[in-house]
């Protein structure tokens, strides 16, 4: 299993003291590897590479940042080797070391409109159809922000509506599990710090 972030400084960093997000990528790293996972970069051409692989976009603007992030997990999902990918945000810490993946792909549930959460997902290659509706969903009016929330939504549309467990879509064998255990500050398997709170996790704000 490795780990996969899309990240390309652009807007949203300009709200953080410079190197926020470097450093927050480094922090990401050195937990990650703590539980024996090596770190993946998808990133922008001209933008440097922060994990133990790093790949190179071309030809998306840095505004658009939940669509470049859609966008470029597709395309590395078309040629990764069939492995387990934990696809994820640098505000992100491993806490505790969750269930396997059974199937193809997990994804959470949350109890609100959104329905299921962009920013965690564990996949094989397999689970492309899926990724490739995200995108197909997308709102292209809110590429900077919010777009994916609209894409995930439709998607929980699509799949029935279902509460978490299991289910199968476009041959693709999927898990939802329970958002509150992987991206609350407090939750058993990963923590994610959101928004301003990213300064906590630096130990640089309150």
């Amino acid at each position: 299993m490795k780990a996969v972030i899309y990240h390309a400084d652009g807007p949203i960093a300009k709200n953080f003291p410079p190197d926020t997000y470097r450093k927050l990528f480094e922090g990401f790293k050195q937990n990650a590897a703590e539980f024996g996972l090596s770190t993946i970069h998808l990133t922008l051409e001209g933008h440097p590479g922060w994990g133990d692989e790093n790949y190179y976009f071309p030809n998306l603007d840095p505004v658009n940042v939940v669509y470049n992030r859609e966008i470029c997990f597709v395309e590395f999902l078309k040629t990764a080797p069939d492995d387990v990918y934990w696809f994820t945000e640098p505000d992100s810490r491993i806490a505790e070391m969750w269930p396997p993946l059974a199937g193809d792909l997990a994804l959470l549930r949350r109890q609100d409109l959104v329905a299921i959460n962009p920013a965690w997902r564990l996949a094989r290659p397999s689970a492309l159809p899926i990724f490739e509706m995200v995108l197909q969903h997308f709102d292209l009016d809110r590429k900077s922000w919010h777009g994916d929330s609209v894409a995930f939504r439709q998607l929980w549309l699509d799949f029935g509506q279902p509460n978490i467990g299991h289910l199968e879509h476009s041959g693709v064998k999927i898990e939802l599990r329970n958002y509150n255990d992987y991206c609350k500050m407090s939750a058993r398997y990963t923590r994610q710090w959101k928004a301003g709170k990213k300064l906590r996790l630096l130990g640089e704000g309150q």
